[in-house]
């Protein structure tokens, strides 16, 4: 996201900035910029190549779950060339994308998530009585919050299975929504772990929080690492529930889009990844930094202006 290529400017690194879209922001604010295809695009893998090769890139850091598998594919060629790649372990990011997958794993290792069901198999009825109302109702692979549907009962809860994608249906939790911005080393070693409360969000995206600190959620970030078999950058989202329980609802395989609160708390999470991924690489021995965030530290968001003249950015408006 944007605030991870900023972070690394502040730090001197050299930014390129990529997206299929040609109007992003982000390309605007990286000191160079190039478009590629979609993810899906046979031609995306030899274009990444190419500009790696020609820009000499050291490493790339994939900021979009669904680009993970397409930079695997290539990431041999990309090493060969000289640029370093680190990606979560394929099963992980499957699981982490597949959100009934995601839940059943957690159930089969006792780390607490909600009751779960797939609501392509029953009926409303049936479900109510395998899942405990209210109910939270969400395609299978998803993303943003897009298409997400609240049930308070057996009608809304009908209308949401109609209406929804490949749905499941979980148990909604009661309490309060925070987010954790994670690092697990290649030794499966948490060594960030930054939570931040979601105080208010749009279309799935923080845009305000607050830092904190939490025993409890620091243990269920370690318990879901585990169970998942993680390594590489994510974002975990939860809930402090009302009678004291955390509670893991989902894990994103990429940085968050609220990852900018961590890195302002203290904990630089950009360039411990890319310092990570340089040594994961070249096979050298690492020596996590254990970030940390001040806890109490809000961040609430507005909107900036980018102007540029379609080939280097002209003045950025603050």
């Amino acid at each position: 996201p944007v605030p991870t290529g900023i972070a690394l400017r502040t730090n001197r690194f050299t930014v390129f900035g990529a997206d299929a879209d040609p109007h992003a922001a982000g390309l605007a604010l990286a000191h160079d910029s190039f478009v590629v295809p979609p993810a899906h695009s046979p031609t995306f893998g030899p274009k990444l190549q190419q500009f790696c090769r020609e820009k000499s890139i050291d490493a790339v850091l994939v900021t979009v779950a669904e680009e993970i598998e397409a930079v695997r594919s290539v990431k041999e060629t990309l090493s060969a060339g000289g640029t370093r790649v680190w990606l979560p372990p394929i099963a992980a990011v499957q699981a982490c994308n597949d959100k009934l997958a995601f839940a059943q794993r957690l159930h089969e290792r006792n780390v607490a998530t909600p009751a779960t069901v797939d609501g392509t198999t029953y009926s409303a009825s049936e479900i109510a009585r395998q899942v405990p109302g209210p109910w939270i109702i969400k395609p299978r692979q998803g993303r943003g919050s897009r298409d997400v549907f609240v049930a308070d009962s057996l009608d809304d809860l009908s209308y949401a299975l109609r209406h929804c994608s490949s749905p499941i249906v979980q148990t909604r939790i009661p309490g309060r929504e925070f987010t954790v911005d994670v690092i697990v080393d290649r030794s499966k070693s948490v060594v960030c772990a930054s939570p931040r409360w979601r105080l208010a969000t749009k279309g799935g995206i923080s845009t305000s929080a607050e830092t904190f600190s939490d025993p409890r959620v620091l243990a269920l970030v370690e318990d879901t690492m585990e169970a998942l078999g993680y390594e590489g950058t994510c974002c975990l989202q939860g809930f402090l529930t009302d009678d004291d329980h955390a509670i893991c609802i989902e894990v994103n395989p990429r940085f968050g889009g609220g990852v900018s609160l961590s890195i302002a708390a203290g904990a630089d999470i950009a360039t411990e990844v890319v310092r990570l991924t340089l040594n994961a690489a070249m096979h050298r021995e690492q020596v996590p930094a254990h970030l940390v965030a001040q806890p109490g530290i809000r961040m609430t968001r507005y909107f900036d202006e980018v102007y540029s003249d379609g080939q280097e950015q002209v003045r950025r408006c603050a």
